[in-house]
């Protein structure tokens, strides 16, 4: 089993770069190449700058900042050969067949053989990448679809062709699992694999419904969010981080893969709204903002939410939703089940569970059961802060020990002997401070 070394990188943007951060993390040299840039001060301006927005990026790819020496930036046409060094080459480039199978030749020319290659596509299937590769490429070569942001999230689709060796798939997950962290999941080569098979859907039937139902997306953002069990992104927030100019190319490729059968269709489309921002540069975060943006010119950086109505930017607002409210207190059952009738709420027909009256949980008896305990150790507890508080026979405490003379420090009060200090009492340990305490060890050290 070949042991990885080295690693690169093709495909300097937003998921391109956070996975060489990802790799340079678990301390592997990464080399992180892009197009050439002609009318810049560097050909390799393009991934330099993407090295360069890992350290400010919001969360942070890399660990530490130290992490961003072990990723060097290139351009393909001048530093492609550098790649026969690697153990394994990671293609992260714009979800186009043309485009890869293009760079695909390139890497053939130059990697060594028995390097893994992979690609990080989220919707092309695998043999379609392939199928004009010669047999010694398709050997080596997986599909290792990260998420994004691949620092913190785990999951990892790994997906084997036909003609894939196997120890080359059993090489990248042992690392992704040893090294990276990651919970590796063996997928088929279908469009979309797993996770955007249902996610793509599912994102494209939210904004579209948002839209229709005149909604906010704040509103959208407060439903689709945590009580759905889905970061608190929701679905425009994820939208900004994912890079808008990408879902055209995603919704395209699984339109161009899936059969015309597929319930994905009826919802393909892109709406005019997208288009005008994607257009006017508004891209996400990486862009001059998206479906959020920071105003510009203002030093206070004010968030601001656009309109999917008129286009416009105004200030974001707090969604106020009962539903969400109900979510926050009971879970996603409260909101489901409020407006539904009594008869509806059971369960296969069985009669609501009643507990007697008087009777309690065994959550309940255990947390009765430990405040007791508490309670009566709170008086040995109380006797042993004391004690502890005393000071040692025969030595005087330090502030009395460095005190100035009586003349120096002029008249005491009346009815106080000169360096008294009054000593603060002990508060009485109540059982609502013993809750609070509960983090203190027996023995009261």
């Amino acid at each position: 089993m070949t042991e990885i070394r080295n690693v690169a990188v093709f495909g300097a943007g937003v998921m391109g770069a956070s996975i060489a951060a990802h790799v340079a993390n678990a301390g592997i040299k990464v080399r992180l190449l892009d197009i050439a840039k002609t009318d810049g001060p560097s050909r390799s301006t393009i991934a330099i700058a993407a090295v360069d927005r890992l350290l400010k990026m919001q969360p942070a790819p890399l660990m530490h900042r130290r992490n961003a020496e072990l990723i060097t930036p290139g351009n393909i046409d001048d530093d492609i050969a550098g790649i026969a060094d690697c153990d394994w080459i990671i293609e992260a480039i714009v979800e186009r067949v043309d485009l890869k199978r293009t760079l695909y030749e390139k890497i053939e020319r130059a990697r060594r053989p028995g390097s893994v290659v992979s690609s990080n596509t989220s919707t092309i299937p695998l043999a379609t990448l392939v199928e004009t590769m010669p047999d010694s490429f398709a050997a080596d070569f997986l599909i290792t679809h990260f998420f994004n942001p691949p620092r913190y999230l785990r999951l990892l689709e790994v997906t084997a062709g036909a003609r894939t060796r196997k120890d080359a798939v059993e090489t990248i997950s042992r690392f992704a699992d040893l090294r990276l962290g990651k919970t590796v999941v063996r997928c088929k080569d279908t469009p979309g694999f797993i996770g955007n098979r249902i996610g793509i859907y599912w994102l494209q039937c939210s904004v579209l419904h948002a839209m229709e139902a005149g909604l906010t997306v704040e509103e959208a953002d407060a439903v689709l969010g945590r009580p759905m069990g889905v970061p608190k992104t929701g679905v425009f927030g994820l939208l900004d981080m994912v890079g808008l100019d990408l879902m055209p190319h995603v919704l395209g490729s699984m339109a161009a893969s899936l059969p015309k059968e597929d319930p994905f269709h009826a919802v393909f489309r892109e709406p005019a709204l997208i288009k005008k921002m994607i257009a006017e540069g508004y891209t996400g975060r990486k862009g001059k903002g998206g479906f959020y943006r920071l105003k510009p010119d203002d030093p206070g950086k004010a968030r601001e939410a656009i309109d999917l109505t008129s286009g416009a930017y105004r200030a974001t607002r707090k969604a106020a939703l009962a539903s969400v409210a109900q979510a926050r207190k009971r879970g996603l059952r409260r909101p489901v089940r409020a407006d539904r009738p009594a008869r509806h709420r059971l369960v296969r027909g069985s009669p609501p569970r009643r507990r007697p009256a008087g009777a309690r949980s065994s959550a309940e008896r255990e947390r009765a059961k430990i405040l007791s305990d508490r309670v009566r150790a709170a008086p040995a507890l109380h006797r042993r802060r004391r004690l502890s508080r005393r000071r040692p026979a025969g030595r005087r405490p330090a502030a009395r020990r460095h005190q100035a003379p009586q003349a120096a420090r002029g008249p005491q009060p009346l009815g106080e002997p000169v360096g008294h200090r009054r000593r603060r009492p002990v508060p009485r340990i109540s059982q609502q401070d013993e809750l609070t305490q509960s983090a203190i060890p027996a023995d009261g050290r």
